[in-house]
């Protein structure tokens, strides 16, 4: 049996703007005849814009970083179409954050995140795996080393193993988060600094917590995926009688509990977390748990 999702979960039905979004099926008899080789730099450069629901929208909004819009012009992609069709569109999502990882990584020297102005290299990992060959679309989603890779995509996958994954643990590495905190951001760090006796030279390894939606949208990407997160800080803090301070050191955090339609995303638009509740309504989903991995080395410096 077929199950719809409502197209009034991402736009109203109203004049001018379309509920159904299409694929292009007929874009590669353009170059059907052409030799071997070129062929495949064809189809690679055009898989992502044609074989993607909303294709040319969505990988315009990756191109420019925009997690929000990539998620906005993905859930157009996917109202209204059934099951087959949202875990197909999902899975290419998740197995392409490893074609990336796998790809980007060993070419440009960045092993866990695509920089600002790189969004362009997205396409290429989306064309990559869809030119190596049929998908499997089995349930739950496999599980990888690391599942996730730092690029505007990452929302996609998480909702990918929210409704395909069976509940099984996933990964990511810590820099692919991304996360942009000061200083303050650390309990440790602040209560220090906030206190205008102390001077001196601190040894600091204790717990704090961050809320991921505090920077949004500069911590979109980790946003759409972790909540208010746990983890340990470790370093040094100098402190000097002039006020001014360094810190240099490390920190880690503890698994996340991934329930995606949570109501606290405060920086989504209340159709996102309107329709992510309507997909896991009609194909069902599980919660699970985030691993995030290693340690993300930080150095601060400023004036308390």
């Amino acid at each position: 049996m077929t199950i719809e999702l409502a197209p009034t979960y991402v736009y109203p039905d109203q004049p001018g703007v379309p509920s159904e979004f299409s694929l292009n099926a007929d874009w590669d008899l353009e170059f059907i005849n052409l030799p071997s080789a070129q062929a495949e730099v064809e189809f690679i450069g055009g898989a992502a814009r044609n074989m993607l629901l909303n294709g040319e929208a969505l990988c315009e909004a990756a191109a420019v970083g925009d997690s929000i819009a990539v998620m906005i012009e993905a859930f157009k992609g996917l109202s209204v179409k059934d099951e087959m069709s949202v875990l197909q569109q999902l899975k290419v999502h998740c197995e392409a954050a490893v074609t990336l990882l796998q790809t980007y990584a060993s070419y440009h020297g960045a092993p866990y995140y695509l920089g600002n102005g790189r969004g362009a290299y997205i396409e290429p990992a989306w064309g990559s795996l869809l030119y190596s060959g049929p998908i499997t679309y089995e349930k739950p989603f496999r599980t990888h080393a690391i599942d996730f890779y730092g690029t505007p995509l990452m929302p996609l996958a998480a909702i990918g193993y929210w409704i395909f994954g069976g509940g099984q643990q996933r990964n990511v590495h810590v820099s692919s988060l991304n996360l942009q905190m000061l200083a303050r951001d650390f309990q440790p760090i602040a209560s220090l600094l906030n206190d205008a006796g102390n001077v001196g030279h601190f040894e600091i390894n204790a717990p704090f917590s961050y809320n991921v939606f505090d920077k949004a949208p500069i911590d979109v990407p980790a946003a759409g995926m972790l909540g208010r997160v746990s983890g340990n800080v470790k370093g040094v803090l100098d402190i000097q009688p002039d006020g001014t301070y360094t810190f240099s050191g490390s920190y880690s955090l503890n698994s996340d509990f991934y329930d995606a339609d949570k109501s606290n995303r405060t920086w989504a638009q209340e159709a996102l977390t309107t329709f992510l509740k309507g997909l896991g309504e009609a194909f069902g989903h599980t919660d699970y748990y985030i691993n995030i991995l290693g340690e993300q080395a930080v150095q601060f410096s400023g004036t308390r």
